[in-house]
């Protein structure tokens, strides 16, 4: 369920009134993340007696649920970007549609940002070295590349071993979140996580292609966008939190030092100032920017591909 809006209370204020008022309940069989609440039994009894106390307290409190956005005595829901089942928790198919869907690398290059992307989260991966050797051998000096069907089964194993992962690892509400952008010519991606144990560990994939009016923007203004793009659309987690911004470009350095932008600039610069943050500069060839860089990239070979399969129509009308 989710508090009724339209209250005059911040929703930084509004967590912390929820937050106090069902205390005694969370943890137990109630959860809290800003204006939404999960309660959660192990029977449609105990559930009617956890919801009757839940909405008392709330009424007691002067606290409105939304109607329109109450969900009862349901055994799958959605809940901050999960799919939540008995037994089972699976992440919101959009948080993974980019990697389902990363199309079959066509050049040396291609492979490199594929695997530039898995290699990051290779210590969850079993097997990793064997399971993307197909991919590797296509790397070899003078090697020409000849899709097989060894490569094909590898490409599709590593792509469903990261979604995995997502699978397996939620956030924590209570720890830090890193966002991780960057932007090619025609393109932007972003990766959101969290350290665990000294690991980095991915929570959400995201990407896009530009626009036709952005692929006209300079390099810097590609990065801020990527930036602010990927800002908004993790808002729901790192919302009234401090998180970490890592680029391999100066762009919103750039962007913080003019004196009077305006225009979009202004509309960023404006939608930065209402967050708390640390900008970590990453060189593009670090480790932890290879998966935002193949993300941003993925429409490069998106459209490759479209060409290719045009040209052989062409080919085989002639």
């Amino acid at each position: 369920m989710a508090i009724q809006k339209g209250l005059k209370n911040s929703p930084a204020t509004l967590q912390r009134m929820v937050d106090t008022v069902l205390k005694e309940f969370k943890g137990k069989f109630c959860g809290v993340f800003f204006d939404a609440i999960v309660i959660y039994s192990n029977s449609f009894e105990d559930h009617l007696e956890h919801l009757n106390l839940v909405l008392k307290a709330l009424s007691k409190a002067g606290i409105t649920v939304n109607p329109k956005k109450v969900q009862l005595c349901t055994q799958k829901l959605k809940y901050l970007g999960h799919i939540i089942e008995p037994g089972k928790c699976r992440p919101d198919p959009a948080k993974i549609a980019c990697l389902k869907d990363y199309p079959r690398p066509h050049k040396q290059t291609e492979i490199k940002r594929f695997l530039g992307l898995i290699e990051f989260y290779r210590r969850f991966i079993p097997s990793f070295s064997h399971q993307s050797k197909p991919l590797t051998d296509l790397l070899k000096k003078n090697s020409q590349v000849t899709w097989s069907e060894e490569a094909e089964k590898s490409l599709q194993e590593l792509k469903s071993s990261l979604t995995e992962i997502s699978m397996i690892y939620l956030p924590d509400l209570n720890s830090p979140f890193t966002i991780s952008t960057d932007a090619s010519d025609i393109g932007i991606g972003a990766v959101l996580s969290q350290e665990r144990d000294n690991e980095r560990i991915p929570i959400w994939f995201a990407s896009r292609a530009l626009r036709a009016a952005e692929i006209n923007y300079s390099v810097s203004e590609k990065e801020c966008l990527a930036v602010i793009w990927a800002v908004e659309k993790f808002r729901g987690f790192i919302e009234y939190t401090h998180f970490t911004i890592e680029t391999d470009h100066t762009a919103l350095s750039w962007l913080q030092r003019m004196k009077e932008p305006s225009g979009t600039l202004a509309r960023w610069f404006m939608t930065l100032q209402s967050y708390d943050f640390t900008v970590k500069y990453r060189p593009g060839d670090a480790p932890c920017m290879r998966p935002p860089d193949a993300l941003s990239r993925l429409y490069e070979t998106i459209n490759l591909m479209k060409n290719k399969i045009a040209g052989d129509k062409e080919f085989r009308g002639c």
